[in-house]
């Protein structure tokens, strides 16, 4: 509830990894802001917010594409398709769901698997499809509780909610 402090700490961590030169951990602290902004957006307000995840979207995709580091431009587009669902943005959402699926299967980076699902049943609940949205979110729990990480509990009881 305390936005000024947590944008301090945000700014002061992406700050020392560029003073630090840390190329390969400077996106890690860039893909945790867009969901702080998103979420800032959502209570208070503002386009200002959204243009500051964007921005942050954008130099993590650049970092990740120059430096072959496959794994963050995989979160890169996850976190896109969040963020453009916070915007309601139905097609760009299923865009970079689309590329970050088929990362995440020809990687065999199935630690998102979850974080997929959710996206998936999240689209599939936009488009009024609730019978599949709630097999995918059934399958999405299902995966978290397998895996035993439990971030996305709050997405899923979101979900959850609206159908």
């Amino acid at each position: 509830s305390d936005f000024a402090e947590v944008d301090a700490h945000m700014c002061q961590a992406v700050d020392g990894l560029r003073e630090a030169g840390r190329q390969d951990d400077l996106p890690r602290a860039l893909l945790a802001r867009p969901e702080y902004y998103s979420v800032r957006a959502q209570r208070e307000g503002g386009n200002e917010f959204f243009e500051q995840a964007r921005r942050d979207l954008e130099e993590v995709l650049t970092i990740a594409t120059r430096g072959e580091m496959r794994l963050f431009e995989c979160d890169c587009h996850l976190e896109y398709a969040h963020f453009h669902l916070a915007q309601g943005e139905k097609d760009e959402a299923r865009q970079h769901f689309a590329v970050a699926k088929k990362m995440v299967d020809e990687m065999g980076y199935h630690r998102r698997d979850a974080e997929v699902l959710l996206i998936r049943a999240r689209l599939e609940l936009l488009e009024g499809n609730r019978e599949d949205a709630r097999q995918t979110l059934a399958a999405a729990k299902k995966r978290i509780d397998e895996m035993g990480c439990h971030r996305s509990d709050i997405d899923a009881a979101e979900i959850e909610r609206e159908l």
